[in-house]
């Protein structure tokens, strides 16, 4: 194809390109519709505006940062010069979180560095803060120029340039985490050491750069050589709120740059307790014979809730009728909230000697022995001593001079087995002068014989009936394989005062009927 035919179709498509545009059939508003709506940007700042540039290499550079946004700060990143070098996350969700970024520069050379915060709602955009710095070799120079008293010296270099950072080497008081009391004033010390290259002077300060300043003034920095170590104190007085509080300072160089570690107190202040008052707790009488009765008395004021160990309830005239087994101290709990009273009282009680009324295993052949179907059981009848034996049956028999499973020599024992039956009981009768007391007690022991590790399982248990009345439960037993002797006490609870009847020892059928019983050591009516 020619030039010319080629410049005629050029010319022919540039005529016709507005008719085509003219016809086309998109609306123009399609572009405007497919545009991002504006988002929110994490909102983040700088705290240390004023970071040294140029710095010495070898001089530790730190920025502190802060990062908000109402649905909370994910992580925040920190590059430099195109490097990921650290992320730092929040403890917990949060919708502010401040950051510490170190960095030391290892050779001359502009470093970039650049701050990302990242917001947890993925629809809002994350922030970037980018700083430059320029690190430097270290270098002191002379000046040429001479000095002459007409004229002010014209220095020819830069002043020696040197690095300046700090450590903590250790809290001398007021340790982390120390609880002081509300309004309660210390002094906090810190033991810094130099550990930069520059020597620190009077123009050096040491100020509050977060936290409460707890009324505490900025010290006075005394000289510090280079690689020293130097205590710096400051007189803060704690707040009367309870809560946990942090204070943060940091040292400053003459041209109001900080520099090094930042150095806090921490400490909490608790709940200041108003205790309860106990003005009275007080038991009449003090002193009281078994079964006789003594009233305690309290009164107490500045308090929520009101207790009394032993639990024995309380009434709502703040007095209360006890009638203790045997001397036993009372304590009166009053709290208000962690605020919490004590006092105590203690009710003497004067047992005196018990006497036996009945001895159950020395009166085993009085009492009336039978099964549960009623079959008398005569007793003292062996059916294995029998010549020839007889066939096994229940029984009921006195055991003479014989040794316990522990070792112990005894010169009686009941021993009462079922053997096949629901279970065997004897019933005693006698006439007590007066009848039963609410002061009288059973004593019962039992033990298995010599060579019996194994139980039975069966059960040993005491019931009294009064004339005409059905039978009283007082307590059942089952006895442990390892053959430790067993004691226990039963009082005659639910038993009128004065009652006559009968008392019913009882052995019950074990599921492992083949094994030993074991045998009644002590039973005995005491009051």
């Amino acid at each position: 194809m020619t030039i010319k035919k080629q410049n005629t179709l050029l010319w022919l498509f540039l005529i016709l390109l507005p008719l085509l545009s003219a016809c086309s059939t998109t609306p123009k508003f399609i572009a405007s519709r497919i545009n991002p709506l504006p988002k929110r940007t994490v909102d983040s700042i700088v705290l240390d505006e004023v970071i040294p540039n140029p710095v010495p290499v070898g001089q530790k550079i730190t920025i502190t940062s802060a990062h908000s946004d109402p649905d909370g700060i994910r992580d925040v990143q920190f590059w430099v010069n195109g490097e990921l070098v650290d992320i730092q996350n929040p403890p917990f969700s949060q919708n502010y979180f401040k950051v510490e970024n170190e960095y030391i520069p290892t050779k001359p050379g502009e470093y970039t560095f650049i701050l990302r915060a990242f917001p947890v709602n993925p629809n809002v955009l994350p922030s970037e803060k980018i700083i430059k710095v320029t690190a430097v070799a270290d270098a002191i120079s002379v000046s040429t120029a001479p000095l002459t008293a007409a004229s002010e010296p014209t220095p020819t270099s830069t002043a020696v340039a040197c690095a300046k950072d700090s450590a903590l080497v250790s809290d001398v008081t007021v340790p982390d985490g120390s609880q002081l009391q509300p309004g309660e004033t210390v002094i906090k010390t810190w033991r810094i050491k130099n550990t930069g290259t520059c020597d620190w002077h009077a123009a050096y300060t040491f100020k509050l750069v977060d936290g409460p300043v707890l009324g505490a003034v900025s010290p006075v920095v005394p000289p510090v050589p280079a690689g020293a170590t130097v205590d710096i104190s400051i007189t803060i007085t704690a707040p009367t709120a309870p809560g946990n509080y942090r204070s943060e300072w940091r040292l400053f160089d003459p041209q109001g740059n900080p520099f090094g570690a930042q150095f806090f107190v921490e400490f909490s202040v608790p709940q200041v307790c108003q205790n309860p008052d106990i003005q009275l707790f007080t038991a009449q009488p003090s002193t009281i014979n078994v079964g006789q009765s003594a009233i305690l008395q309290w009164q107490v004021s500045g308090a929520q809730q009101i207790s009394i160990n032993p639990n024995v309830g309380l009434p709502g005239n703040n007095t209360l009728t006890v009638s203790p087994p045997s001397t036993t101290v009372y304590t009166l709990t009053a709290a208000d909230g962690t605020c919490v009273s004590t006092k105590a009282v203690t009710v003497t009680v004067n047992i005196p000697p018990q006497t036996v009324l009945i001895d159950f295993v020395s009166a085993a052949n009085t009492a009336v022995w039978q099964t549960d179907s009623g079959s008398p059981i005569t007793f003292g009848f062996d059916p294995l001593a029998q010549t020839p034996p007889q066939p096994l049956s229940a029984y009921a028999l006195w055991r003479d001079n014989i040794t316990l499973q522990n070792g112990t020599g005894v010169a009686r024992v009941l021993e009462v087995n079922p053997v096949t039956a629901a279970f065997v009981q004897g019933r005693y009768s006698f006439n007590l002068a007066g009848g039963t007391q609410p002061t009288d007690v059973i004593e019962l022991k039992f033990a298995y014989l010599s060579g019996v590790t194994a139980s039975s399982g069966a059960t040993y248990s005491v019931a009294f009936a009064p004339v005409g009345q059905p039978p009283i439960q007082l307590g059942a037993v089952v006895v442990n394989p390892d053959g430790t002797p067993v004691s226990q006490s039963l009082p005659l609870t639910g038993v009128p005062a004065g009652a006559l009847g009968e008392f019913i020892l009882q052995v019950n059928y074990g599921p492992n009927v083949n094994d030993p019983v074991a045998v009644w050591v002590t039973a005995a009516l005491k009051r």
